[in-house]
């Protein structure tokens, strides 16, 4: 899956993407990357179904540029995980998953259908030049121990002006019967946010999970086993 048939790129912080139909089966940590110095950042998604008006463009043609902000690829409550995640610009190497885990992909009960590979660029192409970055998924039929998943804290709210600093803080209660097992975190955010962190709180007590720069390599930061339990 790639960018073989990429546009473009003349605007500046460009978003493009391209899916593909998930089949069934289990994805680990074979990941074969081929990615430009061109990127800023790149990201797959397992969606479970994708904007109705994007198929027509991203299936059979390749690629579609998407002019929404932020980036909207999934359908709205639809979007399940980015399970791999680069910035090649800064080195930063892809998620390693744990021994015996993987992605479920394709099946009836995980709800996945397609995968979206999303692209941003933030400078615009100089000359007559083409991308032709793209992502190898290995799969396998051997359902793993344990399944993954990536869950996304996003805030969208908006930084007011002439401030030197501002906290914004976002919440998520787990009420789920499966113990969690938080391996890895990750932060993102653009050129203004400089610590993201964050703490899992259970019977009034605070553990940390994570703390990092989002201007560092945005790597996955191996974690200590935390267990998450629901209240």
């Amino acid at each position: 899956m790639g960018m073989r048939d990429i546009l473009q790129i003349n605007n500046s912080d460009d978003y493009v993407a391209v899916a593909r139909q998930a089949p069934e089966g289990y994805i680990g940590n074979e990941l074969a990357l081929s990615l430009s110095h061109m990127l800023t950042e790149y990201i797959t998604y397992c969606c479970m179904d994708v904007l109705s008006l994007l198929i027509p463009k991203l299936f059979g043609v390749g690629v579609k540029r998407v002019d929404m902000d932020p980036p909207i690829f999934c359908t709205p409550g639809h979007e399940m995980v980015g399970f791999s995640v680069v910035k090649p610009c800064s080195d930063a190497p892809s998620l390693t998953l744990p021994r015996n885990v993987g992605f479920s992909v394709g099946h009836a009960g995980d709800g996945i259908k397609y995968f979206v590979m999303q692209v941003h660029y933030a400078q615009p192409f100089a000359g007559d030049v083409k991308d032709f970055s793209g992502v190898t998924l290995h799969m396998t039929h051997k359902k793993p121990q344990n399944l993954a998943m990536v869950l996304l804290f996003v805030s969208g709210e908006s930084i007011p002006p002439g401030r030197n600093q501002v906290q914004i803080n976002t919440t998520c209660e787990y009420n789920g019967d499966i113990e969690l097992h938080p391996f890895a975190f990750r932060t993102h955010t653009h050129a203004m946010g400089r610590v993201v962190s964050a703490f899992y709180k259970h019977e009034g007590q605070w553990t940390k999970i994570g703390v990092r720069n989002p201007q560092w390599p945005q790597l996955f930061l191996p974690l200590k086993v935390i267990f998450v339990q629901n209240r």
